[in-house]
């Protein structure tokens, strides 16, 4: 189990994240919602991983998010997840060579 603050943005986060599993060997990351688009990041990233799996990520971003970040005092992670963002697409054009499963997303599926 990793610890990281939604709130924060998603670049942040998966810093944080990074560090705590990065000396994990064998390491099979399973996420949810943001947490998925952070695996799926992660998994890309590392060397480490052996499998991924996600569950109701937005992996092709979020349409909500897009209008949820026009909003005053709007968290920064809502421009992280939009539809438009890099992290989104690099999850759309996320090619591994490890196992991975997406459960439950609207697009861009692994």
């Amino acid at each position: 189990m990793v610890d990281y603050d939604s709130s924060q943005s998603l670049e942040e986060s998966i810093s944080q994240c990074e560090d705590q599993v990065k000396n994990i060997e064998n390491l099979h990351l399973i996420g949810f919602s943001l947490g998925g688009v952070i695996a799926a990041i992660l998994a890309n990233k590392l060397s480490n991983v052996a499998s991924l799996t996600t569950i109701s990520a937005p992996l092709g971003g979020s349409k909500t998010a897009s209008f949820m970040m026009l909003l005053p005092g709007a968290s920064p992670v809502f421009a992280d997840i939009c539809e438009h963002s890099p992290y989104i697409k690099l999850c759309v054009e996320l090619n591994l060579s490890i196992p991975a499963l997406s459960i439950i997303t609207q697009s861009g599926l692994i």
